[in-house]
C-alpha cells in the first residue's frame, strides 16, 4: 500500500520536494510440498485435514474419483494408508468432517450426485496385505495382525492378535540344493525379514537353521526381502530338510532345501586341439546344486556355457603341451574328479581341398587334406558367400586316417545367384580355424535319362557312359554320381558325356542298380544298370553242377513239403494247448479274426500279454485281491497242466506273496520316500476290476491326499514281482519314472508296497480308457483330423520319452489312454526296464516277456533288441490303427510268417481315408534300415503340418478298406527268389 508522510530533511538538492511518498510491498511465503512430490502426476480436487492425537491426517480426492488418507509429516516421506476408487466422477472440494476427535468421527465426500460417508479412522484393515504394512499403519486405525490377515482386535477371536511383532515369510530358497561339503551361499527370498516397530531393519535376533545346524547369516548383503547365509557341511544326503528362520519370539518353517552328493559319470568328447575351444560336456547327477561352479581342465578354468541337473557344458582352455589332463568340477567347497581324462592333441592344419568346385544344388563331397585333422570330434566347413554376406556351416566326417576329412556342400539354388561365382571356404576345428580357400559354384549339369536299363559285365566292360550338358570336369569329381549307392570311379569327361567306372565290388550283384546324381536335398535317378555275368566254359561247368545240385535240393524240399502238408492236414482238427498260460495255440487263435486284442498273437506260446476281456467270463466266481483263475474247457487237461515245470504251470496271481520291506537297503528306502505311497493312504476296490493283463489286474482305487482330498485312481497289481531283488529294481525304476512329466505321457502317482501281497502301481484314472477301444466304439464318430490329432499327441509323448533315453518296446493304440479331456497319454511303458543303463532292451531275461510281433520292427523280430528307432516303427503301425479305427494289422498274415512277409518288402496297405502325406510318413517309419527312419521330433513336425492343413470333415467307418492296393511292396525284397516263392505259397 502507499501512504503520505512528511520528512524533515535537507531539500537543497535539485528538484527536491517538501513532501515525499513511500511504497511498501509484501513478499509471498514459500510453498512447501509436504507430500514430497508423490502426487505430481495426480490432479487433487479435494483436500481436508483433521487431527488424531499428535498426528495430522489429510483426506485427498482426485479428479478420477479416488479417495486417499495420508499422514502429513515434515520430517519423512509417508504413503497413503487408505486408497480406494470411490466413483468415476471427480471428488468435490466441498467436504464435511464431523466429530474428528471421537472414535466414530467421519467425513462426507461428494462425487457427482452421490454423497459417501467415510470413517475418519479408515474403512478397515483388510487392505494391508503383509504383517509389516499392518503394524506400521497409523495407531488411530487400531489395526493388528491375526494369523494371516490384518484386522481390528474385535475381528480376531482366536487371541493371536498382535500389534508388536511380525514373523518373516519365506517363499523361495536359492539354490534349492547344495553339496555335502557346505559353503554354499544360500538366499532366502520373502518379506518381513528383520522387522521392527520403528520400521528399522534389524537382524540381531534373526537365526537361520538348516536341518538343525546354524546357517551363518551375512547381514551386509541381507535386507527386509532377502536373507543370505552360508550353509554348513552335512554328513549324508537328505532331501527337503526341515529348516527355519527364527526371530526370538517365534520362527517360520520351510522344507525346500536338500543336501546332495554331486557325481560325475562321464565326459564327452575325450579329446580336442591344444588351442582349446572344444565344447566339453560333463554328465552326472546334481550338477546344478550349489551356487558357484568352477570346471578345471588341468589347472586352467574351462569357460562355463550351460548348467543342468545332469550336464554341464564348457569350452576347454588352451594348453601348451598336448597330453592328458585331469577334469575336475568344483561346486562351492565340493570338488569332484571325472573318471576319464581329456587329451589335448596337436592343432589341425588344412593344406588343400579337392575338388574346389561344386554344382549349384550342392551335395558335392569336398575332401580336405592336412595333418592332425582327427584332433577334434566334430569338424566343420564354413562357406562364405560375399554376394550374400552370409556364411553356411556344414558338419564334416573323418575318413580312415588323420589326414582327411570330408564335407558335403550346401545348396545355394534358392538364392537365385547367377553362376559361376566365387566363395571362400575355411574349416573350424573347435578353437582352431584354417586358412581360407577359393571355392567356385557352377551351373547344375543336365543329365540325359536312360531310356532302358544298361547292361555291363566284368572285366573291361564295366564302364558307363552318362550323357549330358554343362558337366564341369572338376565339380563332377565331388562324388555326385552314384551307382548302387557307391561313387563312380575313374571319371573321364568327354565332349557331351562322362565315363564312369562301376566299382568292382558291385560287379557281383545280381540286382538292378540305380544310377543317381546326388544333390544336397535329394538324389535324381538317371537310369538303371544290370550286371551281365561273363559266360565261359568254367561258368558253363559251374552252371551244370549248380543246376544238378539245385534239382537235388528241390526234390528234397518237395518231399519235405509234402510230408509237412500231410502232418498239417492230420493236425488240422486238433487244438493244441500251452501249459504255461493255458491258452489255445497260436496258429489256431490267429485265424479267429476277432476284433478283441486277445486274438492278436504275440509269440508261439501265448496271446498278447496286454490282452483284456470285454466282459466278465466267470460271473459265478468272486475273489477279492486277485484276478479270477483261468477256466479250462477240458477237465482231462488238469494233470497235464499241473505236471512238468512248476514255474511254467504256476498261476498268474500269487496271493500269498510276502515281501519284507525292512530287508531292503536303507539308502534305497530313503531315496524312494517321495515315490512310495503308504498303505494307509490307498484304498483299493478289489471288487471293481478295470482290466486284466499278463502282470496282474487293474482295479479302481482311491488315493487319500495329505489335505484330506480323495483322488480317483487306477491301481495295477504286479504279481510277477515276488523276490526282494526284483522289488529293489522295481523301486529304482519307479524313482526314474516319477520324474517323467509330460501332458502326453501317463504319469506315475506312486508305488505302494503292502505288508502282504505284491507291489501296486498307482496311476491316474483315465475316464475314456484305452485309445484302441475308444476309436473302435461305433457310437463315437471321430473325423480324420481327430484321428491325426490323436497320432500327433502320441508322437509328442514319444518325443519326450526318447529325449529321456526311454525305449517303450510295446507302443500300440491299446497302450495309449484317453483322459476326460480327450488328451492321449502314452502308457504301459512298464516298471521293469532300466532307462539309462543300456541303449536297447533284450528280451532274453528271466521274465520271458511276450512280444507284440505285428507291431515290432524288422530288426527287433530278428534280434529281439529294441531302440528308439524300433519304437518309430511301432508308431507307424499305431498311425495305421488310427486311420482304420483300430483294425488288427496284417489280418491275413500268420504271426509266424510276419518276419518273412516284411523281408519281402511288403507293408500295411494305405487305409481309405488316410491322406497320402500321412501314409508316406508311415512308410518312412517302416524303412528296413533303422537309421533311415525319422526321429520322433521330425515326426511331430511332419504330422503337425499335415494336421494344420487338413480340414477334417470326413468321418472314418469302423470297417476298413484300402487304396493303392497294387503297391503292396514299397521296399525291395531282402530275400532270395526261392524264399519269395515259398512265402507266396504260404500266404
Amino acid at each position: 500500500f502507499i501512504f503520505k508522510q512528511a520528512f524533515s530533511r535537507d531539500a537543497s538538492y535539485c528538484r527536491a520536494q517538501d513532501d515525499e511518498y513511500r511504497l511498501e510491498v509484501t513478499t509471498p511465503l514459500q510453498r512447501v510440498d509436504l507430500f514430497m512430490g508423490q502426487f505430481n502426476s495426480v490432479l487433487l480436487t479435494s483436500i481436508s485435514v483433521f487431527t488424531k492425537g499428535n498426528l495430522t491426517v489429510a483426506n485427498l480426492g482426485t479428479s478420477e474419483g479416488r479417495f486417499m488418507q495420508i499422514v502429513v509429516s515434515r520430517s519423512e516421506l509417508t504413503a497413503p494408508h487408505v486408497s480406494f476408487q470411490l466413483d468415476s466422477h471427480p471428488v468435490s472440494p466441498q467436504v464435511v468432517i464431523e466429530n474428528s476427535l471421537a472414535d466414530d468421527g467421519y467425513t462426507l465426500v461428494v462425487t457427482g450426485k452421490k454423497v459417501t460417508k467415510i470413517p475418519l479412522k479408515g474403512p478397515g484393515c483388510h487392505h494391508f496385505r503383509s504383517c509389516s504394512q499392518c503394524l506400521l499403519a497409523p495407531p488411530f486405525m487400531e489395526c493388528g495382525w491375526c494369523g494371516q490377515q490384518c484386522v481390528r482386535s474385535a475381528a480376531c477371536p482366536s487371541g493371536t492378535w498382535t500389534q508388536e511383532t511380525c514373523l518373516p515369510k519365506v517363499y523361495e530358497i536359492l539354490p534349492s540344493s547344495a553339496p555335502l561339503e557346505g559353503g554354499t551361499k544360500l538366499t532366502l527370498c520373502g518379506w518381513d525379514f528383520g522387522f521392527s516397530k520403528n520400521n528399522r531393519f534389524e537382524l540381531k535376533n534373526t537365526i537361520i537353521h538348516i536341518g538343525g545346524q546354524i546357517c551363518a547369516l551375512e547381514a551386509k548383503s541381507s535386507n527386509k526381502n532377502k536373507l543370505e547365509c552360508t550353509v554348513p557341511a552335512a554328513k549324508n544326503p537328505s532331501f527337503n530338510i526341515s529348516s527355519s528362520v527364527s526371530v526370538g519370539h517365534g520362527k517360520t518353517l520351510f522344507s525346500t532345501f536338500s543336501y546332495v552328493n554331486p557325481v560325475i559319470t562321464s565326459i564327452s568328447p575325450t579329446y580336442g586341439p591344444k588351442s582349446g575351444g572344444t565344447l566339453l560336456t560333463i554328465s552326472g547327477k546334481y550338477l546344478n546344486s550349489g551356487k558357484n561352479r568352477r570346471i578345471f581342465v588341468g589347472e586352467k578354468l574351462c569357460t562355463l556355457q550351460s548348467v543342468s541337473a545332469s550336464t554341464v557344458e564348457c569350452y576347454t582352455p588352451a594348453q601348451r603341451i598336448p597330453q592328458e589332463y585331469r577334469v575336475r568340477v568344483g561346486i562351492d567347497k565340493a570338488i569332484r574328479d571325472a573318471s576319464g581324462h581329456f587329451t589335448y592333441r596337436e592343432d589341425p592344419v588344412v593344406l588343400k581341398i579337392h575338388p574346389a568346385k561344386s554344382f549349384l544344388s550342392g551335395g558335392s563331397t569336398i575332401t580336405a587334406q592336412g595333418i592332425n585333422l582327427n584332433s577334434v570330434c566334430f569338424p566343420q566347413m564354413v562357406i562364405t558367400v560375399p554376394k550374400l554376406g552370409m556364411n553356411f556351416s556344414v558338419a564334416c566326417s573323418h575318413r580312415s586316417n588323420s589326414e582327411i576329412i570330408c564335407c558335403t556342400t550346401p545348396s545355394l539354388k534358392a538364392f537365385n545367384l547367377q553362376p559361376p561365382f566365387v566363395t571362400k571356404v575355411f574349416f573350424i576345428f573347435d578353437g582352431v580355424s584354417s586358412l581360407y580357400f577359393d571355392f567356385d559354384y557352377v551351373n547344375n549339369p543336365v543329365f540325359k535319362h536312360f531310356e532302358k536299363p544298361v547292361f555291363i559285365s566284368r572285366g573291361n566292360h564295366n564302364v558307363l557312359e552318362i550323357k549330358g550338358n554343362y558337366i564341369d570336369s572338376e565339380a563332377v569329381k565331388g562324388e555326385v554320381l552314384k551307382v548302387g549307392n557307391k561313387s563312380c570311379e575313374n571319371l573321364l569327361l568327354q565332349s557331351e558325356s562322362i565315363l564312369c567306372t562301376v566299382p568292382s565290388d558291385l560287379l557281383k550283384s545280381n540286382s538292378e542298380l540305380n544310377i543317381e546324381w546326388k544333390q544336397e536335398v535329394l538324389s535324381t535317378v538317371i537310369g538303371k544298370v544290370l550286371i551281365r555275368q561273363d559266360q565261359n566254359f568254367t561258368g558253363l561247368i559251374a552252371g551244370i553242377v549248380s543246376t544238378a545240385v539245385l534239382i537235388f535240393i528241390f526234390l528234397v524240399f518237395y518231399i519235405w513239403r509234402r510230408k509237412k502238408k500231410q502232418i498239417k492236414d492230420l493236425g488240422s482238427e486238433l487244438v493244441r494247448y500251452d501249459g504255461r498260460v493255458h491258452t489255445p495255440h497260436l496258429d489256431r487263435l490267429v485265424s479267429a479274426r476277432s476284433v478283441s486284442p486277445t486274438t492278436e498273437m504275440v509269440s508261439s506260446e501265448s496271446v498278447d500279454y496286454r490282452s483284456t476281456f470285454l466282459e466278465d467270463q466267470f460271473p459265478s466266481m468272486s475273489q477279492n485281491g486277485s484276478c479270477r483263475p483261468t477256466q479250462y474247457p477240458h477237465s482231462d487237461l488238469s494233470p497235464i497242466l499241473s505236471s512238468g515245470d512248476s514255474d511254467l504251470a504256476s498261476p498268474l496271481l500269487q496271493t500269498n506273496v510276502h515281501i519284507d520291506i525292512s530287508a531292503l537297503n536303507p539308502d534305497l528306502v530313503k531315496e524312494v520316500q517321495h515315490v512310495v505311497i503308504g498303505a494307509d493312504s490307498l484304498i483299493v476296490h478289489f471288487s471293481e476290476v478295470i482290466g486284466r493283463g499278463h502282470f496282474g489286474c487293474v482295479y479302481h482305487g482311491t488315493l487319500l491326499g495329505n489335505d484330506g482330498r480323495k483322488i480317483h485312481c487306477a491301481v495295477k497289481s504286479l504279481n510277477r514281482i515276488t523276490d526282494l531283488e526284483e522289488v529293489a529294481q522295481f523301486l529304482k525304476e519307479g524313482i526314474i519314472m516319477k520324474d517323467f512329466t509330460h501332458p502326453n505321457v501317463l504319469s506315475l502317482l506312486g508305488i505302494c508296497l503292502p505288508n502282504e501281497g505284491s507291489p501296486l502301481v498307482v496311476l491316474p484314472y483315465m475316464k475314456h480308457g484305452d485309445l484302441r477301444n475308444f476309436i473302435r466304439n461305433e457310437t463315437h464318430n471321430p473325423t480324420v483330423k481327430d484321428l491325426i490329432g490323436f497320432g500327433l499327441q502320441v508322437a509328442k509323448g514319444m518325443k519326450y520319452l526318447a529325449s529321456k533315453k526311454f525305449v517303450h518296446r510295446d507302443l500300440a493304440a491299446r497302450n495309449c489312454m484317453l483322459d476326460e479331456k480327450f488328451t492321449v497319454k502314452v502308457a504301459d511303458f512298464g516298471l521293469a526296464r532300466d532307462v539309462y543303463d543300456k541303449e536297447y532292451y533284450s528280451v532274453h531275461n528271466k521274465t520271458g516277456a511276450k512280444l507284440p510281433v505285428k507291431w515290432m520292427a524288422l530288426e527287433s523280430l530278428q534280434t529281439q533288441k529294441f531302440t528308439t528307432k524300433s519304437d518309430v516303427w511301432s508308431f507307424g503301425v499305431l498311425l495305421w490303427e488310427l486311420m482304420t479305427r483300430g483294425a488288427p494289422p496284417y489280418p491275413d498274415v500268420n504271426s509266424f510268417d510276419i518276419t518273412v512277409y516284411l523281408l519281402q518288402g511288403r507293408r500295411l496297405l494305405q487305409p481309405e481315408y488316410c491322406p497320402d502325406p500321412l501314409y508316406e510318413v508311415m512308410l518312412k517309419c517302416w524303412h528296413p534300415k533303422p537309421e533311415m527312419r525319422p526321429a520322433f521330433s521330425e515326426l511331430v513336425s511332419k504330422i503337425s503340418t499335415i494336421f494344420s492343413t487338413f480340414i477334417g470333415e470326413h468321418y472314418v467307418h469302423v470297417n476298413a478298406t484300402y487304396v493303392n492296393v497294387k503297391c503292396v511292396a514299397p521296399y525291395p525284397s531282402l530275400l532270395s527268389s526261392q524264399d519269395n516263392t515259398d512265402m507266396d505259397v504260404d500266404t
